[in-house]
């Protein structure tokens, strides 16, 4: 069995089938889209104040701590960086370095809590 003209570049890139020839070589070989993705990012904060003993002592209580915790409080990327997140970036070989797919938004938290010991 003989397959002929099954892969010539003749056919890939024919003027008359392939609309704007500069236009995708303009597009596919070159680095516009490559964007900075540097970051600043604070991840974990905590706050917390334990009562003095002596004012909770009276309610019965031995120990009282107040606390609040935050995750990503703060995150900003480069200038000109339209990613979510630009941890995201796929890292599965030479091909695909850097590439960035489907990346999540980077998402807030914010906990309040008390402890109490009796």
């Amino acid at each position: 069995m003989c397959i002929r003209d099954s892969f010539n570049s003749s056919q890939d890139f024919n003027q008359n089938t392939t609309p704007d020839q500069g236009f995708i070589r303009e597009k596919i070989f070159t680095d516009a889209i490559i964007q900075d993705a540097s970051y600043v990012a604070l991840r974990t904060v905590s706050l917390g104040y334990t009562l003095d003993t002596s004012i909770v002592e009276k309610l019965g209580v031995r120990k009282t701590r107040v606390y609040a915790t935050a995750q990503n409080l703060f995150f900003a990327t480069a200038d000109g960086y339209t990613g979510w997140n630009p941890e995201a970036i796929r890292d599965e070989g030479v091909l695909n370095e850097g590439y960035q797919r489907g990346g999540s938004p980077v998402a807030r938290t914010i906990s309040l809590g008390l402890n109490v010991e009796f």
